[in-house]
């Protein structure tokens, strides 16, 4: 059960004056993150909110020994992590939609991938070749390159040595390639 009296102290405690301030900080980087681990803005929706609740029962027991920030990533992934067990465990069937041939040729036309100016249609693709890598991988690429967070943040977050972040999205990146290879996007020689 939430104390109002207690809860309103954190937050003030934390630099806000209402729970209101800490969801409008939050609310898009929330919504991204869910929506890089649903890919559904209906589903990222629900999640945000079901985020933003969990966020809001349990502030008061925030230590403050992190960053707010840090500890709503760790509550919006772990969430996200539930969220996407619990749908692999509906459909085992991989979701890798073929691309039609106008987004295969814009991407071929590309002499580099950059995961900051992705954009529309291409970032469609990354979030399939994103779906389709192990969620330890995925989450680390989600992290660093959606929500732009550094090596020390996201092992705050996922309870990790810096070290054991930098060897994981080494290897994130390499299975996003083979993924985005899988799904008709060759990055040789771009």
């Amino acid at each position: 059960m939430v104390d109002n009296e207690v809860l309103q102290q954190v937050i003030e405690k934390l630099g806000y004056t209402n729970y209101a301030e800490i969801v409008n900080e939050f609310q898009h980087k929330v919504y991204s993150t869910a929506y890089t681990f649903t890919q559904n803005p209906h589903d990222a929706e629900d999640l945000s909110q079901e985020i933003f609740w969990l966020i809001y029962q349990n502030l008061q027991t925030f230590k403050m020994d992190s960053k707010l920030s840090t500890w709503i990533y760790r509550i919006a992934v772990n969430k996200c992590l539930m969220h996407r067990r619990k749908e692999a465990r509906r459909n085992n069937i991989a979701k890798i939609l073929p691309m039609n041939k106008e987004i295969s040729n814009s991407l071929a036309d590309k002499n580099q991938v950059d995961m900051d100016v992705i954009k529309g249609e291409e970032k469609d693709i990354l979030y399939k070749a994103i779906e389709c890598i192990s969620i330890k991988y995925a989450t680390v690429i989600t992290l660093r390159y959606m929500q732009d967070l550094g090596i020390k943040e996201i092992g705050q977050i996922l309870n990790l040595p810096p070290r054991t972040v930098e060897t994981q999205l080494f290897r994130a990146k390499a299975k996003l390639k083979l993924s985005l290879d899988t799904l008709g996007y060759n990055m040789e020689g771009k």
